[in-house]
């Protein structure tokens, strides 16, 4: 029979280590699992794996301190912390009782100093049998072969008469995505050996990562060696929110209702490669590709039956919430009928995910605006003695319950270096005090303030997107009344700006104080972090675990058009959601001086308890998005390489293979700019 040493062998390596080993003659003792730090997660599955078959907890061999600090919360008692480098695995199961099996997993024996075993000779051998694959377990140094209960796929890399030696150095958990290495096939993939071969294994991961998030929320698994990456990888992808759906060059086969699997179009099985669509993902095996629901219901709405088309695109959605086209239909549709709440609230969902979408953007914005322009129609207003033209900077200053602070913040402001090119927009949201007297005290001094009052009360998120949507600034800053800047912070932050055209946010260090209505230069600094945030330089990946953009930022008004607005699903942290949908394909500029003082009042939202939920959301989320980022790129970049190695032969040919194999990629703007490149070139 032909060798099968498929996508699963080199990555997706024991589905479930339980089911891989069958008991020892004189049962299981011990389990001894080596582990690194990139090696928790999956560690975790296998330890729930032997739990569940046997009852028995593994114990942890670690050299990794930060991964057994996580693994010790899971296991307690389970754990040693040994020096680097780990010992060589015959030593750690010197002390176990001899004829248990010993399960050692590990990035590689190699790294424990154990050379591999040829196949043949003590090894393992995939086989081809009925369809899908079969596992077959070599022990005692080659004499006898026992085939695994359930035919799950495994690879020891070495075998002795007391301890089977399982390798997953090829498999990585990235996120809720399983990476899985393609090697050499010998026969085509088939439906049976997909869902055999994954399924069992993907839950336990997703097991092992819930596991994790309850004992250590902040652990963020494992990271890509980008050298792995190639357009030759099959992924499995735990398909739902807020994970977002992969572009790449692999064709996205649905296994069952959670799990997607990216899979290199060679390794497909053939009636799944010739009924796949250009770039309409994902499909079942189980099911013939339906016919373009979006055009069928653009046809029903074109015919007069609305009701009919909306329920059509509903299923379609429900079946997979990533066909885009069938989301920009229903977009359309309830943009007809005048439903802008269903629109955003169907669009948020499809942005959470795919956030590069313009068109999808450009809607939201459009229907947002309509929002506030009806929000807008039923507020009191104020513009007396406003002078209305393009300003350099508009600052959105948001009042509630703030009376005593009111003055102190336009003062604040009117006192800045750059005050005569900078507007005031102070929204009053339903504020039970006095705010709008000394707003109009203001305003007879000052041509520059305009006030709005809404009618109830509403969030500061809310009333930030109030603010750009008047803002005639080319530059957007949000001030809390109790905060004060340095009397050149706007003027520094709008020169960092103009000095670093690709930025869109600026900001600088800040001073602190626990101590009410002082000033930059004048105030009591508190004993908390030693008086002041010195920031360091922004990377976007230091902001997945915690935001290092300050609390006074000025950001170009232009953002929101590519970004959009402020989340008002957050109530405390859409301003740092809002940093780090932005901050994801534009640095942002830190200025190393101080340039604001914040009051570190003991209520304050941001240090409330129910912010962390929306911590955990937003770090969640945008940490998915970074891993399909640099998933996306690293594969894409591997794919393109090879195009440019067929064009310097055959560039048409080059183009064809562009436009053919990377149709889920066609979205992107630097696809079209090759694209166009070629046809230039053509």
């Amino acid at each position: 029979m032909p060798r099968l040493c498929t996508l699963c062998t080199g990555g997706l390596v024991v589905t479930s280590c339980a089911n891989v080993l069958s008991k020892g003659k004189n049962g299981c003792s011990q389990y001894l699992l080596p582990v690194s730090g990139r090696d928790v997660v999956p560690a975790v599955a296998t330890a729930l794996s032997i739990y569940d078959a046997w009852g028995v907890c593994p114990t942890f061999w670690m050299d990794d301190g930060a991964a057994a600090d996580v693994l010790a919360r899971i296991f307690p008692g389970g754990v040693r912390h040994v020096s680097p480098p780990l010992p060589p695995p015959r030593e750690m199961a010197a002390d176990a009782p001899r004829g248990a099996v010993r399960l050692v997993l590990t990035p590689g024996l190699r790294a424990c100093g154990a050379p591999p075993i040829a196949p043949g000779s003590g090894g393992m051998e995939l086989f081809a049998d009925g369809g899908g694959p079969a596992a077959w377990l070599c022990r005692g140094g080659g004499e006898a072969w026992e085939r695994s209960p359930r035919g799950d796929i495994c690879q020891p890399e070495a075998v002795t008469d007391d301890a089977c030696f399982v390798d997953h150095r090829d498999a990585a958990v990235v996120m809720n995505a399983l990476v899985a290495p393609r090697r050499t096939l010998g026969v085509p993939l088939s439906v049976e050996a997909l869902r055999g071969a994954h399924r069992d294994w993907a839950d336990l991961i997703r097991r092992a990562l819930l596991a994790i998030h309850r004992k250590a929320p902040d652990f963020l698994g494992v990271g890509v060696p980008p050298e792995w990456l190639t357009h030759e990888h099959a992924l499995l992808v735990d398909d739902r929110h807020p994970m977002p759906l992969l572009r790449v060059p692999q064709l996205p086969v649905r296994l069952d209702g959670t799990w997607v699997a990216y899979i290199p179009k060679a390794h497909c099985p053939p009636s799944v490669v010739h009924a796949a669509p250009t770039s309409a993902p994902p499909y079942s095996l189980d099911a013939q590709p339906r016919p373009p629901v979006a055009q069928e219901a653009r046809a029903l709405a074109d015919g007069g039956e609305v009701a009919r088309a909306i329920r059509l695109l509903d299923a379609a959605l429900a079946a997979n919430r990533h066909d885009r086209a069938a989301v920009l239909a229903l977009a359309e549709l309830l943009r007809g009928l005048g439903s802008d709440a269903d629109l955003l609230q169907v669009l948020a969902f499809h942005l959470d995910e795919m956030p590069d979408d313009e068109e999808a953007r450009s809607m939201s914005n459009d229907a947002l605006r309509r929002q506030f322009d009806g929000q807008l129609a039923s507020c009191a207003r104020s513009d007396a003695g406003y002078h209305a033209r393009e300003y350099a900077l508009t600052a959105i200053v948001s009042t509630y319950a703030s009376a005593a602070f009111i003055a102190e913040s336009l003062a604040d402001l009117e006192a800045q270096s750059m005050a005569q090119d900078m507007e005031i927009i102070v929204i009053d949201a339903a504020s039970p005090e006095g705010e709008a007297a000394v707003v109009a005290d203001f305003q007879k001094r000052y041509g520059n303030i305009r006030y709005i009052r809404t009618p109830e009360r509403i969030g500061i998120y809310a009333a930030w997107n109030l603010g750009v949507h008047l803002a005639a600034g080319q530059y957007i800053m949000p001030m809390s009344t109790n905060d004060r800047l340095a009397p050149t912070a706007c003027e520094v932050l709008c020169a960092a700006l103009e000095a670093a055209p690709t930025a869109q946010l600026a900001f600088g260090d800040t001073k602190l104080t626990e101590e009410p209505h002082g000033t930059f230069d004048s105030h009591t600094p508190t004993l908390r972090d030693g008086g002041a945030w010195v920031w360091p330089e922004y990377v976007f990946e230091h902001n997945l675990v915690s935001c290092t953009v300050g609390p006074h930022p000025v950001w170009r008004r232009a953002a929101h058009e590519v970004f959009g607005f402020f989340d008002t699903r957050y109530t405390a942290l859409g301003d740092q959601d809002f940093f780090l949908r932005v901050g994801r394909v534009s640095a942002h500029v830190h200025v190393p001086e101080y340039t604001g003082l914040a009051w570190l009042s003991e209520d304050a939202l941001s240090d409330a308890a129910k912010t962390q939920s929306e911590l955990l959301h937003i770090r969640h989320r945008h940490r998915a998005i970074h891993v399909r980022d640099v998933l996306e790129m690293q594969v894409f970049t591997a794919f393109m390489q090879e195009v440019a190695d067929l064009a310097q032969r055959d560039v048409r040919g080059a183009l064809q293979r562009l436009t053919a194999d990377g149709g889920r990629l066609a979205d992107q703007s630097m696809v079209r700019d090759l694209v166009r490149s070629f046809r230039t070139v053509l």
